[in-house]
């Protein structure tokens, strides 16, 4: 029978973010806070990159209709805000390594 997409359960997904929030609360009680920062850092490069997964369909149609304006723009922001707190508030080089490059 047809099962509906709402009603099956990630459990890949979970899994995946079980083993995230794991490893970053273990890193945590260890201190190794460098470890933390540069995970933290990979992950909001991978995120920041997310709306780029259109980028074939823009290249192979030769238009941007299908990238998402609203979800480019805003993580825009976001990277700008955070590399500007990380270069002229905390002066941290982990808060705006991976929303400056």
């Amino acid at each position: 029978m047809y099962q509906s997409v709402a009603t099956v359960v990630p459990t890949k997904l979970y899994t995946f973010s079980a083993f995230v929030i794991a490893f970053a609360t273990y890193t945590f009680m260890k201190g190794n806070y460098k470890l933390l920062g540069s995970f933290g850092c990979a992950l909001a490069v991978i995120l920041s990159g997310s709306p780029l997964v259109t980028l074939a369909t823009v290249v192979r149609d030769k238009s941007t209709a299908s990238l998402p304006f609203a979800t480019s723009f805003t993580t825009w922001c976001n990277a700008f805000s955070w590399a500007s707190y990380g270069l002229l508030v905390a002066h941290d080089p982990m808060v705006p390594t991976s929303n400056y490059y």
